[in-house]
């Protein structure tokens, strides 16, 4: 070897560079002590004194270096034991094979001090190329050599590493070898389960899957390699976040299982409070309980509905919790938005909540009518994820998520599911969960397209399309219970009795449904084609069944590719059916060729609607009026054709509260009678010319029929007023009291009776001379002298 040169700029000399060889190496953690052989060290025989012995494997790595070996104590050699005697790079070589281990820790190197680590130089290192895992572990090699397997799915390079291999039962990343240390993939990115040993031509999967997912760090990358290709097993991990790529491939389940389940470990805790109000910031846990801000959980008051099944749940995020050693007050972000208190309330609390798990880019294919699991199944998650998936074949849920918040599901089908009875045929899902957004969903043949329950706070649905609807496209609070959602741009095809959007109160008991209206469902765009004719069909675009704050609905039509029948007017099928309390309602622009009513209101449960404007309604031919229930109505445009069974276009009824302000403008044609009113007290209603104007309640001076109720004075005030009488009333002779006229000569009526049933009586009174208006007649009333006179009439 040459002799030193010493650097006048740097002051390092070229021993730093090269070192003079060693004649041993290490490969795990020895004593430094000694001349015998060593299980970390690389050397069968004993060493010879003054041998240099290259240490690069010790658990403390202040002890790596160059020593020199001794029957006793070892020490450092004199060109590996000073300030300048090694900076990142310098090159150790192997004199037995000349193989270079470079010194690959950063400068300033000081020895005794800095951690010094060792590699094994790139143009060094041996690959040795084997066929099987088996051959593998026959070699005898230092470490830093490297293996390139070729053993189908398995194949990848190896690197040989000293010690123990961490836990990896299928050998996907680590293989013991038989001299005591192991081989270590060689890996970016995503690690593929054909590592592990997942094969499509086998019939279970699930072990090299559950291997996978034991080795691989929360978090991980999954990828599968075989686009095209059908892996049959199941996928399932607890207390870890995966990322799944099926990389196009399809999968299906082994049994009646979810081909993927992801699912966070949780723990219950029993709520102090009988009782928790929408608005709520915190409560009340028994016990000391550690709760980290960010983590999340489930509230639920035992709740049952009445067919059977829990409901009633609310997941939260969790702000931040405190004890003071007997319980813990447990605040949440935000505030609470479902009352809590039908029964005993506990919280499933998840301590560690998956983060960012997904599942994309792949298939799912089943065909055993017995699997009835989600296809894919993530429970107790933040911010999951599921984008470009298709399902087909036997599922419960397709794509279901549940204790989750800030869901995403996004470019997802399900097809031709082979049962879509009660729980099944669905496909995207959210339950228990919070901020729900669903984007480009579509079905083929489902039960529900999408199916909202249990989801409270902000939810959004955007863009989804159903070939063959069979039931409801997309439930926005399935039990009843939800904060509803914003949804947009529904188009569906069904030839069965299909809503579009709706949502449900099969949940509800009477106390239930007070005590949790769903404050929200925004609605634009919702367009079915109804293959074949009405023929009493039950098809509504918009179907609401629940009580709330505001309902809006835009752009919704319904078309019949054969509008050569019509339907009777109680057969169900309407553009907007609601059987809620709304307090405010908008309809806009609502068409159909064909339908039962266009509108209906009609609260099942003694209530009505609140404030209700609708514009934009159009129909070509219906089978009776709009029926509506409630208070301060406005209509700005209808467009309309025939109507079946009346000739009138709204009919108004009495709800749990009282009409007070009825508004008709732009009404098209003008034929016929605008409105029938079933008469209340208060009833505040005037119409001019199909216009109707609200005027001041009048609660004296009315018009009364009955068994009915009263009409005040002021409502006939108007020549252009049309009182009707139909069917509604039952048969007989009816008897008329009316007020006294608001002018003594010249305020004018018509009075009219249709459907052939009654007999209208006003009898002789110091208002009115005596007279009746006949079946199917309408009659022109005037104040004459103060007294109500019949004038003419004309057969209707």
């Amino acid at each position: 070897m040459g002799s030193t040169v010493t650097d006048r700029i740097t002051g390092l000399s070229t021993s730093v560079a090269i070192k003079a060889p060693v004649q041993a190496i290490t490969q795990g953690d020895i004593t430094l002590y000694g001349l015998g052989v060593q299980a970390g060290g690389g050397w069968v025989g004993s060493l010879v004194a003054g041998n240099r012995v290259l240490v690069k494997d010790q658990s403390n790595a202040v002890e790596n270096g160059i020593y020199i070996a001794h029957a006793t104590g070892w020490r450092r050699a004199r060109d590996f034991n000073g300030y300048r005697d090694a900076v990142q790079g310098t090159a150790v070589p192997l004199a037995s094979t000349g193989d270079r281990y470079r010194v690959v820790t950063e400068d300033p190197i000081i020895i005794g001090s800095s951690e010094i680590e060792f590699q094994l130089h790139p143009n060094d290192a041996r690959v040795i190329p084997v066929t099987s895992r088996a051959t593998m572990k026959t070699y005898d090699v230092p470490v830093g050599y490297q293996f390139s397997l070729e053993e189908g799915g398995r194949s990848g390079t190896f690197v040989v590493k000293s010690g123990t291999p961490p836990s990896d039962p299928q050998e996907g990343i680590y293989v013991g070898l038989g001299n005591g240390n192991y081989a270590e993939r060689v890996w970016e990115g995503a690690a593929y389960v054909e590592w592990f040993g997942a094969d499509p031509s086998v019939d279970d999967n699930t072990a090299a899957y559950d291997g996978a997912t034991s080795v691989l760090a929360d978090g991980a990358l999954i990828r599968w390699s075989g686009a095209g290709e059908n892996y049959t097993g199941n996928f399932t991990s607890e207390s870890k976040s995966f990322r799944c790529d099926l990389n196009g491939a399809t999968l299906t389940p082994y049994g009646n299982a979810s081909a993927i389940r992801m699912e966070a470990v949780s723990t219950t805790y029993n709520v102090v409070e009988a009782t928790l109000l929408p608005g709520a910031t915190e409560f009340t846990v028994s016990g000391v309980a550690y709760m980290a801000g960010g983590s999340i959980g489930t509230l639920w008051d035992g709740a049952t509905r009445a067919t059977g099944g829990d409901v009633n749940f609310e997941t939260v995020e969790v702000l931040s919790a405190t004890d003071d050693g007997f319980n813990t007050t447990v605040t949440v972000v935000g505030c609470l938005d479902a009352h809590k208190g039908a029964n005993a309330i506990t919280f499933e609390h998840f301590a560690a909540p998956l983060v960012a798990p997904s599942v994309e880019n792949g298939f799912y294919l089943n065909d055993d009518p017995t699997v009835t699991l989600p296809a894919v199944f993530i429970i107790g998650a933040k911010s999951p994820r599921m984008e470009k998936m298709t399902a087909r074949g036997s599922i419960g849920h397709a794509f279901r998520m549940e204790n989750c918040t800030h869901t995403q599901h996004k470019d997802l089908k399900t097809e031709h599911p082979l049962d879509i009875g009660s729980g099944n045929g669905y496909g995207a899902t959210t339950y228990k969960c919070r901020n729900a957004n669903f984007e480009r969903i579509s079905g083929d043949s489902t039960r529900h397209a999408i199916d909202i329950s249990d989801t409270y706070g902000t939810n959004r649905v955007e863009t989804v399309r159903e070939e063959n609807a069979k039931s409801t496209v997309v439930v926005v609070a399935h039990n009843g219970f939800g904060s509803g959602a914003t949804v947009r741009d529904v188009k569906y095809k069904t030839s069965a009795n299909a809503r579009g959007v709706a949502n449900s109160s099969q949940g509800y008991n009477d106390a239930l449904r007070a005590n949790h209206p769903v404050p929200l469902v925004d609605i634009d765009g919702v367009y079915v084609t109804y293959i074949g004719a009405i023929t009493d069909a039950d098809v509504n675009p918009v179907y609401i069944d629940t009580d709330g704050d505001f309902l809006s609905v835009s752009s919704v039509s319904i078309t019949y590719t054969d509008d050569t029948e019509t339907a009777d007017q109680d057969s169900g099928s309407a553009i907007v059916r609601c059987f809620g309390s709304y307090k405010v309602a908008h309809v806009e622009n609502a068409y159909a060729n064909v339908t039962t009513r266009p509108l209906s209101f009609d609260s099942d449960t003694g209530g009505a609607v609140g404030h209700l404007h609708v514009s934009g309604l159009k129909f070509e031919k219906a089978g009776g009026p709009c029926l509506i229930k409630g208070y301060d109505l406005t209509v700005d445009g209808v467009n309309y054709g025939e109507i079946n069974s009346a000739d009138f276009v709204f009919d108004i009824r009495q709800g749990m509260n009282v009409q007070r302000h009825f508004s008709i403008r732009e009404c098209r044609p003008l034929s016929g009678t605008i409105t029938k009113v079933s008469p209340a007290r208060n009833l505040d209603v005037t119409v001019l010319n199909g216009h109707v104007q609200p005027i001041g309640d009048q609660a004296s001076n009315a018009f009364t029929i009955a068994d009915l109720g009263a009409i005040p004075a002021i409502e006939l005030f108007n020549r252009s007023v049309w009182f009707r009488i139909d069917s509604g009333v039952g048969t007989g002779t009816i008897t008329v009291t009316m007020p006294d006229p608001i002018v003594e000569n010249g305020h004018e009526i018509r009075m009219t009776v249709i459907n052939g049933r009654n007999t209208i009586s006003v009898d002789a009174a110091a208002n009115s001379n005596a007279f009746t208006v006949a079946a199917d007649e309408a009659a022109n009333v005037m104040s004459v002298g103060g007294k109500w006179t019949k004038i003419s009439s004309n057969t209707v």
